[in-house]
């Protein structure tokens, strides 16, 4: 029988030390993150919980520490917070950064309230259609019909995009199929 010959694609210590730190990385990773919705958790039943347990003060405590650990759910309820000063102090500076962290990673809700923010140019938001349509689209995406209304009444008057009925119309159609009393008020009329 013949050897084989050494092909010097053996696994070398070096290579099983970087393989065995990249899962401990990955490992910390999942960690961190399940950590981050625990605490979003234990804010919800802090926030929605029975009448007597409720505490918004430390739903807001338990949501920022999942929210500085990056959970978009988290970080848009912080930013909700912060805007309406239940459980935190109302504080419209915060709440835009927060809610534009979550939306940054594509939460729907996030996106529809920063698309909103634009749109009117509040909360520090400086008024930006062609940004509001950016946020709006994102949102749209993410099956938020309200969304889908704002970029139908958005395309039938020109703002942040020429005007163009059947593109208004496209959106407004999915919006009241998506369950939009305002669209599907439209659509009737």
């Amino acid at each position: 029988m013949k050897k084989k010959k050494p092909t010097g694609k053996k696994n070398k210590p070096e290579t099983l030390k970087n393989k065995a730190e990249a899962k401990k990385k990955r490992a910390e990773v999942v960690k961190k993150k399940a950590n981050a919705r625990l605490l979003c958790l234990v804010g919800d039943r802090r926030f929605y919980g029975e009448e007597e347990r409720r505490d918004h003060a430390k739903a807001f405590q338990g949501y920022l520490k999942a929210a500085e650990l990056g959970d978009a759910t988290a970080q848009y309820n912080v930013g909700t917070m912060y805007h309406s000063g239940h459980g935190a102090p109302q504080d419209y500076a915060e709440a835009l950064k927060w809610f534009r962290l979550s939306a940054e990673q594509g939460f729907p809700q996030a996106c529809l309230h920063l698309g909103k923010l634009h749109h009117d140019g509040s909360l520090g938001a400086p008024k930006d259609l062609v940004e509001s349509r950016k946020w709006l689209l994102k949102a749209a995406k993410g099956g938020i019909a309200e969304a889908k209304f704002m970029l139908g009444h958005m395309s039938a008057q020109g703002e942040g995009t020429p005007k163009d009925e059947r593109e208004a119309q496209k959106w407004i159609r999915l919006a009241a199929e998506g369950g939009n009393a305002q669209a599907q008020l439209r659509l009737a009329t």
